[in-house]
């Protein structure tokens, strides 16, 4: 019995520690009509199944889907001058994902995320252009916020290999090959993605985001607490 006790704390323990992967997540790709990422396809840095995909350049979808395919209160409405393309062909989520793009089309883009249930969660935003060698510096925000540049690479004929953040916070300072921005400990049931519209060298585009719940994860130590507490449980059985 004492051997099944402590067993069943060390499990305990661990579920506790691994709370992370409990986090549920809500993705979307844009242009879909471009392509769209099948429901069992894994995307995105937090990778995940069941992408809505939503179509057309102006369009709103409401109470989509999280990574689990069961419906949220989340609704998504967008703006855009036109979707464009990469050339690459059809290949993995994170491919098929960065494929269709809002383009700016010299008049930028807007995405609103409302009725959102998260206390605070994390918004990743997907960058993507059929230019090559990093023509463009590309950029988002969110709600006004910091402005994060990206000197977007995309190879057009071959797959997304790999996902790149960007960091930088300056036109002249643009993270190299990103091709992504996080955003962290957003709060609030609505935020706004806002695109500049283009203008010489810089521009936006946005092929999906990504909405990541946080989940609170004990401190080491009270672990060790919930142990120790069981331990003297069990001492006081002898």
């Amino acid at each position: 019995m004492r051997k099944s006790f402590i067993n069943t704390l060390a499990v305990t323990g661990l579920l506790i520690a691994t709370g992370s992967a409990n986090a549920e997540t809500i993705g979307v790709n844009f242009g879909s009509e471009r392509r769209a990422v099948g429901p069992a396809q894994s995307a995105g840095v937090i990778a995940q199944t069941n992408w809505n995909n939503a179509s057309g350049p102006t369009a709103i979808v409401t109470d989509v889907n999280n990574g689990a395919g069961a419906a949220t209160t989340v609704d998504v409405e967008w703006a855009s001058r036109n979707t464009w393309k990469t050339q690459a062909a059809n290949g993995d989520g994170n491919t098929n994902m960065m494929h269709g793009y809002l383009d700016d089309g010299n008049g930028g883009f807007s995405v609103t995320v409302s009725e959102i249930a998260y206390a605070t969660y994390d918004v990743y935003i997907y960058l993507s252009t059929d230019m090559k060698k990093g023509a463009y510096t590309n950029t988002a925000t969110i709600n006004g916020g910091t402005q994060y540049y990206a000197k977007t690479h995309v190879s057009k004929y071959k797959p997304v290999t790999s996902l790149i953040q960007a960091t930088g916070t300056t036109i002249p300072t643009p993270t190299v090959n990103a091709n992504y921005i996080l955003f962290t400990g957003v709060t609030g049931s609505s935020f706004t993605i806002d695109g500049a519209k283009k203008a010489g060298n810089n521009r936006s585009t946005i092929a999906g985001f990504q909405i990541v719940e946080s989940v609170a994860i004990p401190e080491p130590a009270s672990l060790v607490l919930l142990s120790l507490g069981g331990l003297t449980m069990l001492k006081r059985k002898k």
